[in-house]
């Protein structure tokens, strides 16, 4: 089976509308690309990432979703730039790894989300110049499954309300595995998560963030501390603290 049979079949198997592929054949007629952006730029909204290592992208369009084809898909920013932005509603990454160059020194992110109703689901991020994963005033954001490690910052910068962030691993980044940041973070659930060996907390609320529920987590060997709570007024019980 040739290049453009497998992308076919991946197509019609999946219902993809376009496969990035960057070692694949280019051909935009049957949804053969080698850049995401470049299939975003052309109007699709379902596209699937085969295994390789790509440049950023920007998704800019509401409803759209890129799944890859595991973690060895792989969105690499040079430094100064995110290397997956998300600026549109409802959208979805899934199976994707995503890095900027730690220790460069600015504040870039392996996943920077900027619209509400944004999932990231079973993602990796292997470094990042600030946080694996960042949102900032938006309503909704759901982080599900995946590991953020070896970030400058945080793992999880959760700065927006009603987020949901279950079933991560977050270890060894350079301030807490996930901080619900200051008068941002309100309502936001954090469950089932490993947060591990980070350079402050394990999970940090910041004062001001109310009503979070953080339930389940096991927190351990994190330098400050395993789960600060400074808002006064969240749930935090049921957490192995070790």
């Amino acid at each position: 089976m040739n290049s453009y049979q497998v992308n076919r079949a991946i197509r019609e198997a999946i219902a993809f509308s376009a496969i990035v592929d960057i070692d694949g054949v280019m051909n935009p007629k049957t949804g053969g690309f080698h850049l995401v952006q470049d299939a975003l730029d052309a109007g699709h909204q379902s596209i699937f990432v085969r295994v390789g290592t790509y440049p950023p992208f920007d998704i800019e369009t509401a409803e759209t979703t890129v799944i890859g084809e595991s973690w060895d898909a792989h969105i690499a920013a040079p430094a100064g730039v995110s290397a997956v932005t998300i600026s549109a509603a409802n959208c979805k990454v899934a199976n994707i790894q995503a890095s900027t160059p730690a220790g460069a020194g600015q504040i870039f992110h392996g996943f920077a989300i900027a619209a509400a109703y944004v999932t990231i689901e079973d993602c990796y991020t292997a470094e990042s110049d600030a946080d694996g994963v960042f949102w900032y005033n938006v309503t909704g954001t759901v982080v599900r499954g995946g590991r953020f490690t070896g970030g400058d910052r945080h793992g999880i910068a959760c700065v927006g309300t009603y987020s949901k962030i279950s079933g991560v691993r977050c270890d060894n980044n350079g301030t807490d595995g996930i901080y619900i940041a200051g008068a941002g973070g309100d309502s936001s659930i954090v469950t089932g998560c490993v947060l591990v060996d980070n350079g402050q907390y394990g999970v940090q609320i910041a004062a001001n963030d109310e009503n979070c529920v953080i339930v389940g987590n096991r927190a351990g060997g994190n330098t400050t501390g395993q789960i600060a709570d400074a808002s006064g007024t969240s749930t935090v019980t049921g957490n192995n603290e070790n």
